[in-house]
């Protein structure tokens, strides 16, 4: 065989192993569970479904109403009855000396 044509195989297999290779290093998908907080988005009914309920609720406040879940270690923000954004709590993180 020539040079070329065994270069030119080297290289497609070689492409080969490495397409092979990046689709087996593919993150896991997000139903292998729960995220570990509640996504913006999410309906009350899903948040408890998914995550139980609450610690302690706040009522809801203003205009539009903003209701505050608290759970052990995040907090759940909703405008109406959506998500809008949750966060770690931090009281959490300063009460385990993070």
């Amino acid at each position: 065989m020539s040079k070329t044509i065994v270069t030119a195989l080297t290289i497609v297999s070689m492409w080969c192993a490495a397409a092979a290779w990046s689709q087996q290093a593919q993150p896991e998908s997000a139903a292998a569970g729960p995220p570990p907080m509640p996504t913006n988005g999410m309906s009350m009914t899903e948040v408890q479904d998914l995550f139980g309920g609450p610690l302690a609720q706040q009522p809801a406040v203003g205009q539009p109403p903003i209701t505050r879940w608290r759970y052990d270690d995040y907090i759940v923000y909703f405008e109406h009855d959506r998500v809008i954004t949750s966060v770690a709590d931090i009281e959490v993180g300063l009460a385990a000396g993070q």
